[in-house]
């Protein structure tokens, strides 16, 4: 998988990463993606073991939307939703607070 953005723990001078090094992928969803694409990638970072998992949603002419999952032993489970205009504050390896007004 190749997620839009990741955290990656270690070293920065790598083009690849092993699963277990990376805590938190991120997927910046468009209305061009299937749902049948979101579905695949989502099990893919599940079945990798990736411990969290964000999701963008970027509609055309609608303000963004914010998911934040965490692993558990039969797969993600919503920790975090923030839709348009909320800022969302998440855990997760890296904490943040996002105003997704302010996504694009």
């Amino acid at each position: 998988m190749i997620p839009d953005i990741s955290v990656v723990a270690g070293g920065i001078g790598h083009v690849s990463f092993v699963a277990e090094d990376v805590p938190l992928a991120v997927e910046v969803w468009s209305p061009g993606n299937s749902r049948e694409e979101r579905d695949t990638k989502i099990a893919a970072y599940a079945s990798a073991r990736i411990p969290n998992l964000w999701i963008v949603e970027l509609p055309i002419g609608k303000p963004a939307r914010f998911w934040g999952y965490a692993l558990g032993e039969t797969g993600y489970r919503q920790e975090v939703y923030a839709d348009s205009g909320e800022t969302v504050k998440a855990a997760g390896p890296v904490p943040v607070a996002i105003d997704t007004s302010q996504l694009r």
